[in-house]
């Protein structure tokens, strides 16, 4: 019984410490699908992508889509994967480098990449067809992390077992915010003790991708 107290108690601890500002966001993300779709060349450069024309004269716009990029074929081991989508862990967010400067700083202990096979670009140009696909990449997260052996992938440390899939939240950076020209959800533990070294700063450029 002691045990079971102690770990509800620091289940609704984490909960409660949460600390992200993804949310309320939707004239932002409305903004920015408006600022890419303006481009004329949005729509080819769209389509080029999807179906991996490296030939296509992708526009010479900061941030654009491209021929290829790191996620086109990603090299780091899939934690998890089905017919249409998988997850990565993000090797960035701990990267000692990058911590000279807090704006550069990983948004979370643990902090996973979700990301769809098909090439698409970025969440600006998911359309009514494909973006089931943000559903399949957070059922696929939440339905891995209630095994152990998913969970030993991502961190080898015993107190994220303590976890549960409502600590995540899951978020996208959209054009032009972007880092990465390949469609990716970042999945990142909010808890107060999992960004106790990292940073918020990212917070501001991420949209709830619910």
């Amino acid at each position: 019984m002691t045990v079971s107290k102690n770990f509800e108690e620091l289940y609704k601890t984490e909960l409660d410490g949460m600390q992200y500002e993804f949310t309320n966001k939707q004239d932002a993300i409305a903004q920015q699908i408006s600022q890419f779709w303006a481009h004329s060349q949005a729509t080819g450069g769209v389509k080029a992508y999807l179906e991996g024309d490296e030939g296509h004269d992708y526009a010479k716009i900061d941030k654009w889509v491209q021929a290829r990029t790191p996620f086109t074929d990603p090299p780091n081991e899939k934690l998890a994967e089905n017919d249409e989508v998988f997850i990565i862990g993000n090797r960035a967010s701990f990267d000692v480098t990058q911590y000279d400067k807090a704006s550069s700083a990983g948004m979370s202990m643990i902090h996973l990449l979700a990301l769809p096979r098909k090439s698409i670009y970025n969440g600006v140009s998911l359309n009514k067809e494909n973006v089931y696909l943000i559903d399949n990449m957070t059922d696929l997260f939440k339905s891995s992390w209630k095994k152990a052996e998913f969970r030993n992938k991502v961190f080898l440390e015993s107190s994220i077992h303590q976890f549960q899939a409502e600590n995540f939240k899951f978020g996208l950076h959209l054009f032009p915010d972007r880092s990465i020209p390949h469609l990716h959800m970042h999945i990142i533990a909010a808890t107060k003790s999992m960004r106790e070294y990292s940073t918020s700063h990212h917070d501001q450029k991420t949209k709830d991708a619910l």
